[in-house]
């Protein structure tokens, strides 16, 4: 038995042989009061431990079909209980077996902690890339406002200007073909523009929704790239940042989560456009490469802004190095940062067998190189 996520009960994690195997002890149950105050085992083959026990402890033992109960501890905490029935044999266990056990329960104990432990660090991952993520949609802002305002403007001119000559009987003398004709034609610039706001407003629901899990698929990195770039170029545009693509063609697939990839490009090219920014030149470049190398698929990030200084190239992917803001500046021009979105960035690449690497010129730009293992797909 395991402890519950929320601490409040222990369920059977794997069983054999017990009548119930979604039978749940709460804490507040003696068997598992009993357990938490002591490291020893409960034998019920013991005639005179069992003697000594309560009935409620003899009985809980009874529903999950058990002879012995040792707790698993970790620090004094009681992670789980590991339970026996009887033997095949129907014999009692021997001494030997029974100084056994506890070397066993310590074994599973750890593993049990260490389980728990990778747990909450997949869920942690899951969270500061989820805040990373939302943290560099808020810097897009203005663009992504501007990219769904647009059609909407367009959509209610030709409404209003249908509206208009209506009002002023500009189509009392027009011919019936001609009226519909404008009609028509206005409409399809309707759909055509509520189609685009659909379009917009469905990337960036999948884009923001949190994933509940980290999986592995196959996954065009040219995909997640298009669909970035969709989000966020009109603010390269209104930056003056021109964006220059470079795919070579046939590129095979990788294995690794989608969303993952989508954080990892996202980071990437806000950085770029933060350091365009810093510079201050006024316009700039972000050249996106994308190629096979040595049975890797190779993502370049090139940028035309301010550079690294060399004493930083160690740093910039540690948790919560920052040459940005990370105070409460009002100023809507003020870089942000969390220091969280290159060190995600690493630690999403090596979890699918990648790697990263860096270089800069002061004064002239960046270049990230992102590794991600060809997967499933790959063409000859």
């Amino acid at each position: 038995m395991i402890k519950t996520s929320d601490e409040k009960n222990y369920r059977i994690l794997d069983a054999y042989g017990v009548n119930d195997p979604r039978l749940e002890i709460p804490n507040e149950d003696l068997f598992v009061q009993y357990l938490a105050e002591r490291s020893e085992l409960i034998n019920l083959q013991s005639e005179g431990q069992k003697k000594d026990l309560p009935l409620e402890i003899s009985n809980t033992m009874a529903k999950l079909s058990a002879r012995l109960a040792i707790p698993l501890k970790v620090e004094h905490d009681l992670v789980g209980i590991l339970l026996w029935g009887k033997k095949k044999s129907d014999q009692d266990f021997t001494q030997e077996e029974l100084d056994y056990l506890p070397t066993v329960a310590a074994q599973v104990a750890i593993a049990f902690s260490y389980a728990r432990a990778i747990d909450i660090l997949k869920k942690s991952q899951i969270d500061f890339a989820q805040q990373s993520k939302l943290a560099a949609l808020g810097t897009l802002s203005a663009g992504i406002s501007h990219e769904i305002k647009n059609p909407m403007n367009q959509i209610g001119m030709a409404i209003d200007m249908l509206k208009f000559k209506e009002k002023n009987h500009l189509y009392d003398q027009a011919a019936p073909e001609e009226f519909k004709k404008e009609v028509f034609e206005s409409l399809e610039r309707v759909a055509h523009d509520v189609k685009r706001v659909n379009d917009i407003v469905e990337r960036l629901s999948a884009f923001a929704k949190k994933p509940k899990e980290v999986k592995l698929e196959d996954v065009k990195v040219e995909e997640v790239v298009g669909g970035m770039l969709a989000i966020i170029e009109t603010e390269f545009r209104n930056h003056q940042i021109e964006v220059i693509k470079d795919y070579e063609p046939d590129l095979p697939v990788i294995r690794a989560d989608y969303h993952a990839v989508e954080e990892v490009m996202l980071n990437l090219l806000v950085n770029a456009q933060h350091a365009i920014k810093e510079k201050g030149a006024g316009h700039g470049t972000i050249t996106i490469s994308i190629k096979k190398n040595d049975g890797s698929i190779e993502v370049g990030v090139r940028d035309s802004g301010v550079g690294i200084p060399a004493e930083n190239f160690e740093k910039i992917f540690d948790p919560f190095f920052t040459t940005k803001d990370v105070s409460r500046n009002p100023d809507p021009n003020a870089i942000k940062g969390t220091g969280l979105g290159l060190h995600l960035i690493r630690e999403i690449v090596k979890r699918y067998g990648g790697k990263i690497a860096v270089e800069s010129v002061l004064g002239e730009g960046t270049l990230f190189r992102v590794f991600f293992p060809a997967g499933h797909g790959e063409q000859d």
